[in-house]
């Protein structure tokens, strides 16, 4: 029965690791105790399912030493605690294994997503011109070289009638000549929010300036009737139509 304990106590304390990965070496790991690990256990809120198999792994381990510190488990109820850690081990391996697949790409993903790069930028080489599609599919130091390269978004200008007639509270309006004065930084991050950063035409720059506080109600911004009449009349239209815009003289 002793021997069994200290069997049992050894082998809870030496995998604690599977339980609650961290950077910590081996051999740092099996010098903390179940409860120590309990203690300090932090759930991972993108996988819930992993870290309830975790904790609920923990936990049985925490019981099971300090019944057998404590000298009030029977024999029976050690080989209990044994089977239900061998069962919840398997699970979380099974759901960590799961977890890796599900987040790291096949290798025929990889191959795929590389060769698709690499056409990319062939393209961008050849032409220097990209579409905001092709551009959005590249890592972050790719779509950096292009910018700095001056590559051509052939479809920068992504402002239609329909969306300004639509735009959440908080969107961002960028005329072509402020995204082209901007740090890369800035420019990155507008390219890939296309839902939130809209971008206009030069010419209706100065035409959609937020008032200070408007009445309570739709009307949100101005635009004289100057400005009004330099842009597109579908652009006119959606902007008369939205009712969100105060024309002045």
């Amino acid at each position: 029965m002793l021997a069994m304990a200290i069997v049992l106590m050894s082998m809870v304390m030496s995998v604690a690791q599977t339980a609650s990965p961290g950077p910590a070496t081996g051999t740092q790991m099996a010098k903390k105790s179940a409860a120590s690990e309990l203690k300090n256990f932090k759930p991972d809120p993108a996988n819930p399912e992993l870290s309830n198999a975790r904790l609920s792994l923990l936990q049985s381990k925490a019981d099971l030493e300090k019944g057998i510190s404590n000298n009030s488990l029977s024999e029976n109820d050690i080989k209990n605690y044994t089977r239900r850690i061998g069962l919840i081990e398997a699970q979380v391996q099974n759901l960590s294994t799961a977890s890796t697949k599900a987040t790291q790409p096949t290798a025929r993903e990889k191959q795929m997503q590389s060769n698709a790069r690499d056409q990319i930028m062939v393209e961008l080489k050849t032409s220097n011109k990209l579409t905001r599609s092709q551009f959005s599919s590249l890592p972050v130091a790719d779509q950096k070289f292009a910018l700095l390269n001056n590559v051509t978004i052939s479809d920068l200008v992504n402002a239609s009638p329909a969306m300004l007639r639509t735009m959440q509270e908080g969107t961002l309006i960028v005329p072509v000549a402020n995204f082209k004065s901007s740090e890369v930084e800035k420019q990155i991050q507008i390219l890939n929010n296309p839902s939130t950063s809209l971008i206009t035409e030069e010419a209706i720059a100065p035409s959609i300036e937020t008032t200070v506080q408007p009445e309570p109600g739709v009307k949100t911004h101005t635009i004289t009737r100057a400005q009004l009449n330099s842009m597109s009349p579908d652009l006119q239209k959606a902007i008369e139509a939205s009712g969100e815009f105060v024309i002045t003289e």
